[in-house]
């Protein structure tokens, strides 16, 4: 199987200004949407390095879905292990302002229960698994139920975001004194 990455898909809707943005207000803009999911960008990114990455996870039966899948099958992800079910599908909409800030958010959560599924039925194929893993994703991402996912059935684990894209490597005062007594 090679390397192999679960995790979830989303479909990222974010809305630009056109003009100076309103906060609480009516703005005129462009709205676009893309296919996300760290996962899944971490998926295609090691297609793009030509690696040929293996994906789990689960989708939903819309066509926003059928074109992540094949945009992954066009980068080489192999895909045998990605299922389609009701819930499969995550979305994070985001509003910004003219300074590329978030202004404001929600995000939908897909259900990913299906990949346990997966991983009872395949996972003696996988040599590891890569996870997004640290501190703050331990609990608000679920990564505390991923890893033990893989742990349960034996699967080591490689860690992706440890220090989330630099954000968690920079203490605040409070945070540093705590840190150092």
């Amino acid at each position: 199987m090679g390397i192999a990455v679960f995790g979830a898909v989303f479909v990222d809707i974010k809305g630009y200004p056109l003009s100076q943005y309103i906060p609480g207000g009516r703005n005129v803009g462009r709205v676009v949407q893309v296919h996300g999911g760290v996962s899944r960008n971490v998926a295609e990114d090691i297609a793009n390095l030509h690696l040929k990455p293996t994906f789990i996870s689960v989708v939903d039966e819309s066509g926003i879905s059928t074109d992540v899948l094949d945009r992954l099958k066009r980068k080489k992800v192999n895909t045998k292990y990605i299922r389609r079910t009701a819930d499969g599908l995550g979305t994070w909409l985001a509003v910004f302002d003219n300074q590329g800030d978030v202004t404001a958010s929600i995000s939908k959560r897909p259900d990913l229960s299906e990949i346990e599924t997966i991983l009872d039925e395949y996972g003696d194929e996988m040599e590891f698994c890569q996870i997004q893993l640290n501190y703050l994703d331990w609990t608000l991402q679920k990564a505390d139920e991923k890893y033990a996912i893989l742990k349960e059935r034996g699967i080591p684990v490689w860690v992706m975001e440890p220090v989330r894209g630099g954000k968690l490597a920079t203490l605040d005062d409070t945070a540093m004194a705590t840190l150092h007594g």
